[in-house]
């Protein structure tokens, strides 16, 4: 089962993943309808305001959280093969955590030796691709 991070449990060197976005607009109008109607009031319809639909590419891709200055947090996107990239800046009022299975994390890093070896192989000293050359003592 999934859980969300709370916002306190985020700290440095700890790997997680965007679960989901927070929609704080729908939330704010149903607080405001639930207001209206406890005071007696006929609740009327806000006005919602279209905000940007949320990139969800974000969706289950493994980061390293590199530093936290809230609402702030400093991610590092763990690539295929283990290396990092960035930082993405991500707020925690726009976004929820949660943490990534260690397995799920070795297998991303494994990704890409394999494939980064046999690159290594099709090369000799020079940078000569062997495949296309397949000739020559180094080749062999």
């Amino acid at each position: 089962m999934t859980t969300i991070l709370p916002t306190d449990d985020l700290r440095p060197d700890l790997f997680v993943t965007v679960h989901s976005h927070l929609d704080r607009s729908r939330e704010t109008a149903r607080r405001r309808m639930a207001m209206a109607q406890e005071a007696g009031e006929e609740p009327t319809l806000p006005m919602v305001i279209s905000e940007p639909v949320p990139d969800r590419t974000c969706y289950g891709v493994p980061l390293r959280i590199a530093a936290v200055n809230l609402p702030y947090v400093y991610c590092m996107v763990i690539e295929p093969g283990g290396a990092e990239n960035g930082p993405s800046i991500l707020d925690v009022r726009q976004v929820r955590f949660m943490r990534v299975n260690p397995e799920t994390l070795a297998m991303i890093r494994s990704i890409g030796h394999d494939r980064v070896e046999e690159e290594d192989e099709d090369h000799d000293e020079d940078g000569i691709d062997c495949v296309v050359r397949s000739s020559g003592p180094a080749c062999q």
